[in-house]
């Protein structure tokens, strides 16, 4: 006899095959006397044949393969990896590995969850945060609900020590703001969004944050005194009759003030003892040195300016004689400085929270 030869079976027959072979394998011996005790019973000559559906016979169904990265690895062994370099704080890799997981699985909830740490390890902390509140906005397993909200203050309370080292006010009352409506038991936010507002000057916004703190048996005392003390501060800050706007740059106040009739726009700076315009502002305002200087202490040390009188005017009040100096080095868009010679002369208050400054005639 010659050697056996494969022949390929017609794809039909190959299918009936493997469906009987399945049957076989997956349907056993139904319950009752044994084949060898009872004898096989015909089907009746007039039944008709039972027509195939996907529902019968019953199929074996191979269990789904564990998912894979692109690279072969499984995803258990890949977040597996992951979370490894996080916690060796080997960052660049782990940056890497997660790209490439969230680009096959961009919804998986374990691997959103090590972004998280790792934006966060990385120093990107609102980032951070951001994904954070999405996942649990959607999160519906128990157990990582459970660790989002465990960590959800901590990253909080990071991003609002890092604000707070960075001299971000603005930053840190966005993170309190943001804090006050993801955690609203949290009742120390809330006091701390109260205090940054009063430190800004912002006393209607200081009164608002306190209001769930009021009646609260722990924060109620020390609520009612901060709250006291914006009520007066409001009071005072309404007893001014001139009232003029400013315009926020950061840090700092603007506010258009005239030299000579000359619109020009100078920083608020109660620090100055002397009003300064730079060399461009002067000359638009005709101005021209009358041979006097003067000495100014700045942050790169002591420099001589050439002084020159003016006629000075906040909007709608009467202009003031002042002696300006002329020194150059100010933000872009901004003529000088408007300093405690003219300040000094009014009873004045900055209200950064409605960005004016109030003043009342007459020296304090």
């Amino acid at each position: 006899m010659g050697p056996m030869q494969s022949h390929p079976l017609p794809l039909a027959v190959a299918f009936a095959a493997g469906l009987a072979l399945g049957l076989w394998l997956d349907v056993g011996p139904a319950p009752g006397p044994s084949p060898s005790s009872a004898a096989p019973s015909a089907p009746p000559p007039s039944a008709a044949p039972t027509p195939w559906t996907w529902a019968e016979p019953p199929v074996r169904v191979e269990p789904p393969r564990q998912a894979q990265t692109p690279q072969g690895v499984t995803l258990e062994a890949a977040l597996a990896a992951i979370d490894a370099d996080l916690a060796a704080q080997r960052l660049t890799r782990a940056g890497e590995q997660l790209s490439t997981l969230l680009e096959r699985y961009p919804y998986e909830p374990r691997a959103l969850l090590l972004r998280v740490r790792w934006l966060a390890a990385d120093g990107r902390l609102r980032e951070a945060l951001d994904l954070l509140l999405e996942r649990r906005s959607l999160e519906r397993d128990a157990g990582r609900a459970e660790a989002i909200e465990a960590l959800l203050p901590k990253l909080l309370d990071a991003a609002l020590t890092a604000a707070k080292g960075r001299e971000d006010s603005a930053a840190r009352l966005d993170l309190l703001q943001l804090a006050t409506t993801a955690l609203p038991n949290v009742l120390g936010y809330q006091w701390q969004l109260a205090e940054a507002h009063f430190e800004q000057h912002q006393y209607g916004a200081t009164r608002l944050a306190l209001q769930g703190l009021l009646y609260d048996p722990d924060w109620g005392e020390r609520a009612q005194r901060l709250d006291q003390r914006a009520q007066r501060r409001l009071a005072l800050a309404n007893g001014y009759r001139h009232r003029l706007p400013v315009q926020r740059r950061g840090k700092h106040h603007l506010i258009e003030v005239r030299v000579n009739a000359t619109p020009v726009t100078l920083l608020i700076d109660t620090g100055a003892s002397i009003s300064l315009l730079t060399p461009e502002a002067a000359a638009r305002a005709g101005l021209a040195g009358d041979g006097r200087e003067v000495r100014l202490m700045t942050v790169g040390g002591v420099v001589v300016a050439p002084l020159v009188k003016a006629q000075v005017a906040l909007q709608g009040m009467g202009a003031l004689g002042l002696d300006l100096a002329i020194q150059g080095g100010m933000f872009e868009g901004v003529d000088g400085l408007l300093g405690m010679d003219l300040l000094g002369q009014y009873q004045f208050y900055l209200d950064q929270e409605r960005e004016l400054l109030l003043l009342e005639e007459g020296a304090p």
